[in-house]
Protein backbone atom coordinates (compact mmCIF):
# COMPACT_ATOMS: atom_id res chain seq x y z
CA UNK A 1 0.00 0.00 0.00
CA UNK A 2 2.84 2.36 0.87
CA UNK A 3 4.47 1.68 -2.51
CA UNK A 4 1.21 2.36 -4.31
CA UNK A 5 0.86 5.59 -2.37
CA UNK A 6 4.41 6.57 -3.36
CA UNK A 7 3.56 5.93 -7.02
CA UNK A 8 0.58 8.24 -6.76
CA UNK A 9 2.55 10.95 -4.92
CA UNK A 10 5.35 10.99 -7.47
CA UNK A 11 3.11 10.98 -10.55
CA UNK A 12 0.91 13.69 -8.98
CA UNK A 13 3.91 15.96 -8.38
CA UNK A 14 5.11 15.23 -11.92
CA UNK A 15 1.71 16.11 -13.40
CA UNK A 16 1.20 19.28 -11.31
CA UNK A 17 4.70 20.58 -12.14
CA UNK A 18 4.16 19.83 -15.83
CA UNK A 19 0.82 21.64 -15.81
CA UNK A 20 2.28 24.76 -14.18
CA UNK A 21 5.14 24.78 -16.66
CA UNK A 22 2.73 24.54 -19.60
CA UNK A 23 1.06 27.74 -18.37
CA UNK A 24 4.45 29.42 -17.88
CA UNK A 25 5.58 28.36 -21.35
CA UNK A 26 2.37 29.71 -22.87
CA UNK A 27 2.90 33.07 -21.15
CA UNK A 28 6.54 33.28 -22.30
CA UNK A 29 5.72 32.32 -25.90
CA UNK A 30 3.05 35.02 -26.00
CA UNK A 31 5.86 37.53 -25.46
CA UNK A 32 7.28 36.57 -28.86
CA UNK A 33 10.24 34.30 -28.09
CA UNK A 34 11.14 31.57 -30.60
CA UNK A 35 10.01 28.15 -29.23
CA UNK A 36 13.34 26.44 -29.87
CA UNK A 37 15.30 29.34 -28.35
CA UNK A 38 13.06 28.97 -25.31
CA UNK A 39 13.60 25.20 -25.20
CA UNK A 40 17.37 25.69 -25.26
CA UNK A 41 17.38 28.35 -22.56
CA UNK A 42 15.13 26.41 -20.19
CA UNK A 43 17.15 23.23 -20.74
CA UNK A 44 20.35 25.10 -19.85
CA UNK A 45 18.66 26.40 -16.71
CA UNK A 46 17.38 22.92 -15.84
CA UNK A 47 20.86 21.44 -16.32
CA UNK A 48 22.28 23.97 -13.86
CA UNK A 49 19.51 23.36 -11.30
CA UNK A 50 19.87 19.58 -11.55
CA UNK A 51 23.67 19.73 -11.35
CA UNK A 52 23.47 21.83 -8.17
CA UNK A 53 20.87 19.44 -6.75
CA UNK A 54 22.98 16.34 -7.47
CA UNK A 55 26.25 17.86 -6.25
CA UNK A 56 24.64 19.01 -3.01
CA UNK A 57 22.82 15.75 -2.26
CA UNK A 58 24.84 12.93 -3.83
CA UNK A 59 27.96 14.17 -5.69
CA UNK A 60 29.19 10.64 -6.48
CA UNK A 61 25.96 9.68 -8.23
CA UNK A 62 27.04 11.17 -11.57
CA UNK A 63 29.75 8.54 -11.93
CA UNK A 64 27.75 5.57 -10.66
CA UNK A 65 26.03 3.05 -12.90
CA UNK A 66 27.31 0.90 -15.72
CA UNK A 67 28.55 2.41 -18.97
CA UNK A 68 25.56 0.83 -20.72
CA UNK A 69 23.07 2.52 -18.38
CA UNK A 70 24.80 5.90 -18.64
CA UNK A 71 24.83 5.58 -22.44
CA UNK A 72 21.11 4.76 -22.33
CA UNK A 73 20.44 7.87 -20.22
CA UNK A 74 22.44 10.00 -22.67
CA UNK A 75 20.56 8.62 -25.69
CA UNK A 76 17.25 9.12 -23.89
CA UNK A 77 18.24 12.72 -23.16
CA UNK A 78 19.10 13.35 -26.80
CA UNK A 79 15.76 11.94 -27.93
CA UNK A 80 13.39 13.14 -25.19
CA UNK A 81 15.12 16.32 -24.10
CA UNK A 82 16.31 17.44 -27.52
CA UNK A 83 14.94 15.90 -30.71
CA UNK A 84 11.35 15.37 -29.52
CA UNK A 85 11.15 18.96 -28.27
CA UNK A 86 12.49 20.36 -31.53
CA UNK A 87 10.28 18.23 -33.78
CA UNK A 88 7.12 18.90 -31.75
CA UNK A 89 7.84 22.66 -31.73
CA UNK A 90 8.25 22.62 -35.50
CA UNK A 91 4.90 20.83 -35.66
CA UNK A 92 3.29 23.45 -33.43
CA UNK A 93 4.50 26.21 -35.77
CA UNK A 94 3.00 24.38 -38.78
CA UNK A 95 -0.24 23.30 -37.11
CA UNK A 96 -2.69 24.69 -34.56
CA UNK A 97 -2.64 24.85 -30.76
CA UNK A 98 -5.72 22.60 -30.62
CA UNK A 99 -4.12 19.94 -32.82
CA UNK A 100 -0.91 20.12 -30.78
CA UNK A 101 -2.70 19.91 -27.42
CA UNK A 102 -4.37 16.66 -28.44
CA UNK A 103 -1.76 14.99 -30.64
CA UNK A 104 1.14 15.43 -28.21
CA UNK A 105 -0.82 13.37 -25.67
CA UNK A 106 -0.81 10.41 -28.06
CA UNK A 107 2.57 9.75 -26.43
CA UNK A 108 0.51 7.89 -23.80
CA UNK A 109 -0.66 5.35 -26.37
CA UNK A 110 2.87 5.03 -27.75
CA UNK A 111 4.26 4.37 -24.25
CA UNK A 112 1.69 1.67 -23.48
CA UNK A 113 2.42 -0.17 -26.74
CA UNK A 114 6.21 0.19 -26.46
CA UNK A 115 6.13 -0.90 -22.81
CA UNK A 116 4.29 -4.04 -23.88
CA UNK A 117 6.81 -4.75 -26.65
CA UNK A 118 10.07 -3.94 -24.85
CA UNK A 119 9.39 -3.96 -21.09
CA UNK A 120 6.96 -6.91 -21.05
CA UNK A 121 4.25 -4.81 -19.38
CA UNK A 122 0.68 -6.06 -19.82
CA UNK A 123 -1.61 -4.81 -22.58
CA UNK A 124 -5.02 -5.66 -21.16
CA UNK A 125 -8.39 -4.70 -22.59
CA UNK A 126 -8.97 -2.51 -19.52
CA UNK A 127 -5.74 -0.61 -20.12
CA UNK A 128 -6.64 0.02 -23.75
CA UNK A 129 -10.11 1.28 -22.76
CA UNK A 130 -8.60 3.63 -20.15
CA UNK A 131 -6.11 5.07 -22.64
CA UNK A 132 -8.79 5.60 -25.31
CA UNK A 133 -11.09 7.24 -22.74
CA UNK A 134 -8.36 9.61 -21.61
CA UNK A 135 -7.39 10.51 -25.17
CA UNK A 136 -11.04 11.30 -25.90
CA UNK A 137 -11.11 13.51 -22.81
CA UNK A 138 -7.91 15.24 -23.89
CA UNK A 139 -9.38 15.78 -27.36
CA UNK A 140 -12.49 17.45 -25.92
CA UNK A 141 -10.43 19.73 -23.66
CA UNK A 142 -7.93 20.72 -26.38
CA UNK A 143 -10.44 21.26 -29.21
CA UNK A 144 -13.50 22.27 -27.15
CA UNK A 145 -15.37 19.52 -28.96
CA UNK A 146 -14.70 20.88 -32.45
CA UNK A 147 -13.48 18.72 -35.31
CA UNK A 148 -9.77 19.25 -35.92
CA UNK A 149 -8.54 19.60 -39.47
CA UNK A 150 -5.35 17.73 -40.41
CA UNK A 151 -2.32 20.00 -40.86
CA UNK A 152 1.16 19.42 -42.28
CA UNK A 153 2.63 19.99 -38.82
CA UNK A 154 0.61 17.15 -37.31
CA UNK A 155 3.12 14.61 -38.60
CA UNK A 156 5.91 16.41 -36.72
CA UNK A 157 3.80 16.55 -33.55
CA UNK A 158 3.18 12.80 -33.72
CA UNK A 159 6.91 12.21 -34.26
CA UNK A 160 7.56 14.35 -31.19
CA UNK A 161 5.04 12.33 -29.18
CA UNK A 162 6.75 9.12 -30.31
CA UNK A 163 10.12 10.57 -29.30
CA UNK A 164 8.88 11.40 -25.79
CA UNK A 165 7.49 7.85 -25.52
CA UNK A 166 10.76 6.24 -26.63
CA UNK A 167 12.66 8.32 -24.06
CA UNK A 168 10.26 7.19 -21.33
CA UNK A 169 10.80 3.52 -22.22
CA UNK A 170 14.60 3.93 -22.22
CA UNK A 171 14.45 5.76 -18.87
CA UNK A 172 12.40 2.96 -17.33
CA UNK A 173 14.82 0.34 -18.66
CA UNK A 174 17.99 2.00 -17.35
CA UNK A 175 16.46 2.97 -13.98
CA UNK A 176 15.51 -0.69 -13.43
CA UNK A 177 19.20 -1.59 -13.72
CA UNK A 178 21.78 0.45 -11.84
CA UNK A 179 21.41 4.19 -12.40
CA UNK A 180 19.64 6.65 -10.10
CA UNK A 181 16.50 8.49 -11.34
CA UNK A 182 17.99 11.93 -10.59
CA UNK A 183 21.05 11.16 -12.71
CA UNK A 184 18.79 10.23 -15.63
CA UNK A 185 17.01 13.57 -15.12
CA UNK A 186 20.32 15.44 -15.29
CA UNK A 187 21.35 13.74 -18.54
CA UNK A 188 17.96 14.49 -20.07
CA UNK A 189 18.40 18.22 -19.44
CA UNK A 190 22.10 18.28 -20.41
CA UNK A 191 21.73 16.34 -23.65
CA UNK A 192 18.55 18.23 -24.52
CA UNK A 193 20.47 21.50 -24.18
CA UNK A 194 23.34 20.22 -26.35
CA UNK A 195 20.99 18.96 -29.10
CA UNK A 196 18.99 22.22 -29.05
CA UNK A 197 22.17 24.31 -29.23
CA UNK A 198 23.42 22.26 -32.18
CA UNK A 199 20.12 22.71 -33.99
CA UNK A 200 20.12 26.47 -33.40
CA UNK A 201 23.71 26.90 -34.57
CA UNK A 202 23.10 24.84 -37.72
CA UNK A 203 19.79 26.48 -38.65
CA UNK A 204 20.21 30.10 -37.57
CA UNK A 205 23.81 30.46 -36.45
CA UNK A 206 22.85 32.59 -33.46
CA UNK A 207 21.43 32.60 -29.96
CA UNK A 208 19.20 35.30 -28.53
CA UNK A 209 18.49 36.20 -24.92
CA UNK A 210 15.73 38.46 -23.67
CA UNK A 211 16.58 39.94 -20.28
CA UNK A 212 12.97 41.00 -19.77
CA UNK A 213 11.89 37.35 -19.79
CA UNK A 214 14.82 36.10 -17.68
CA UNK A 215 12.86 35.67 -14.44
CA UNK A 216 10.11 33.70 -16.21
CA UNK A 217 12.64 31.52 -18.02
CA UNK A 218 14.44 30.76 -14.75
CA UNK A 219 11.12 29.85 -13.13
CA UNK A 220 10.24 27.63 -16.09
CA UNK A 221 13.67 25.98 -15.83
CA UNK A 222 13.05 25.23 -12.16
CA UNK A 223 9.70 23.59 -12.87
CA UNK A 224 11.18 21.66 -15.78
CA UNK A 225 13.81 20.29 -13.37
CA UNK A 226 11.04 19.20 -10.99
CA UNK A 227 9.18 17.58 -13.91
CA UNK A 228 12.23 15.49 -14.83
CA UNK A 229 12.91 14.53 -11.21
CA UNK A 230 9.40 13.28 -10.49
CA UNK A 231 8.92 11.67 -13.91
CA UNK A 232 11.94 9.47 -13.27
CA UNK A 233 11.10 8.92 -9.60
CA UNK A 234 7.67 7.71 -10.81
CA UNK A 235 9.35 5.34 -13.25
CA UNK A 236 11.55 4.01 -10.43
CA UNK A 237 8.54 2.75 -8.44
CA UNK A 238 5.81 2.34 -11.08
CA UNK A 239 5.39 0.92 -14.55
CA UNK A 240 5.84 3.12 -17.61
CA UNK A 241 2.17 2.52 -18.47
CA UNK A 242 0.90 3.63 -15.05
CA UNK A 243 3.08 6.75 -15.07
CA UNK A 244 2.00 7.92 -18.50
CA UNK A 245 -1.69 7.05 -18.03
CA UNK A 246 -1.92 8.92 -14.72
CA UNK A 247 -0.11 11.92 -16.20
CA UNK A 248 -3.08 12.35 -18.55
CA UNK A 249 -4.51 14.44 -15.70
CA UNK A 250 -2.32 17.29 -17.00
CA UNK A 251 -4.93 18.74 -19.44
CA UNK A 252 -7.46 18.84 -16.57
CA UNK A 253 -5.02 20.62 -14.24
CA UNK A 254 -4.07 23.10 -16.98
CA UNK A 255 -7.76 23.80 -17.60
CA UNK A 256 -8.37 24.43 -13.88
CA UNK A 257 -5.34 26.72 -13.55
CA UNK A 258 -6.39 28.65 -16.66
CA UNK A 259 -9.93 29.14 -15.35
CA UNK A 260 -9.00 30.08 -11.77
CA UNK A 261 -5.86 32.19 -12.28
CA UNK A 262 -6.00 33.35 -15.92
CA UNK A 263 -9.78 33.89 -15.94
CA UNK A 264 -10.18 31.83 -19.10
CA UNK A 265 -13.61 30.44 -19.90
CA UNK A 266 -14.56 26.81 -20.46
CA UNK A 267 -17.48 25.12 -22.16
CA UNK A 268 -19.50 21.93 -21.72
CA UNK A 269 -17.38 19.64 -23.96
CA UNK A 270 -14.30 20.55 -21.91
CA UNK A 271 -16.12 19.71 -18.68
CA UNK A 272 -17.16 16.37 -20.15
CA UNK A 273 -13.56 15.74 -21.26
CA UNK A 274 -12.30 16.50 -17.75
CA UNK A 275 -14.86 14.09 -16.25
CA UNK A 276 -13.71 11.33 -18.63
CA UNK A 277 -10.05 11.82 -17.68
CA UNK A 278 -10.70 12.01 -13.94
CA UNK A 279 -12.97 8.96 -14.07
CA UNK A 280 -10.40 6.94 -16.04
CA UNK A 281 -7.69 8.08 -13.62
CA UNK A 282 -9.70 6.82 -10.63
CA UNK A 283 -10.24 3.50 -12.41
CA UNK A 284 -6.51 3.27 -13.13
CA UNK A 285 -5.65 3.88 -9.48
CA UNK A 286 -8.20 1.41 -8.13
CA UNK A 287 -7.65 -1.46 -10.56
CA UNK A 288 -4.84 -3.89 -11.41
CA UNK A 289 -3.31 -1.34 -13.79
CA UNK A 290 -1.80 0.35 -10.73
CA UNK A 291 -0.82 -2.87 -8.99
CA UNK A 292 0.73 -4.94 -11.79
CA UNK A 293 3.48 -4.58 -14.39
Amino acid sequence: MRKLSLKFQYVSLFSISWSINIILTRIILQRGIDPIQLAFQTLVGSTIFLAIFLLSTNPKSLVTGSKKSILGAIISGMIGGGLANIVSNIGLNLSTAANYGFLIKTSTAFVVVLAYLFLKESLSRLKIILVVTMLLGSYLISTKGKLILPQVGDVFILLGALGFAVATIINKAVIKKDILPNVVSFYRALMGAIVSLTFLVVTSGSLSFNSELLSLIILSSLFQSIIYIYLNKSLSVASASYTTIMSMAVPVIVLLISVVFLKESFILPQIFGAVLIVGAGIMTQKTKVAHHD
